[in-house]
């Protein structure tokens, strides 16, 4: 927090107030870090920025966000099997 501080201090452009809001929204926000899904810290933009991406492509790229009808019919559906064959019974 210290380095938080002295760092919205160096920069001038908050009051005392702001600054003192924004710290203490920080320490809310890091009561509920165990919740967070993703975790980025800002210390080197290059990395940071890599983070981020990895992320938005992670994201994009999760099952529930994806055409699984396409899927299942690109890949797990046989055109020229009858679909009584395709996938064993579990009641017989």
């Amino acid at each position: 927090m210290d380095v938080l501080r002295t760092r919205l201090q160096s920069r001038g452009s908050d009051s005392q107030e702001e600054i003192d809001r924004r710290l203490k929204k920080v320490r809310e926000e890091v009561r509920y870090c165990k919740e967070y899904q993703y975790i980025v810290r800002n210390d080197e933009f290059t990395q940071s920025l890599r983070d981020l991406q990895s992320i938005f492509l992670a994201e994009r790229l999760k099952a529930k966000r994806l055409d699984l009808q396409w899927f299942t019919q690109s890949f797990l559906l046989d055109e020229n099997v009858n679909p009584v064959e395709r996938e064993p019974s579990t009641t017989s």
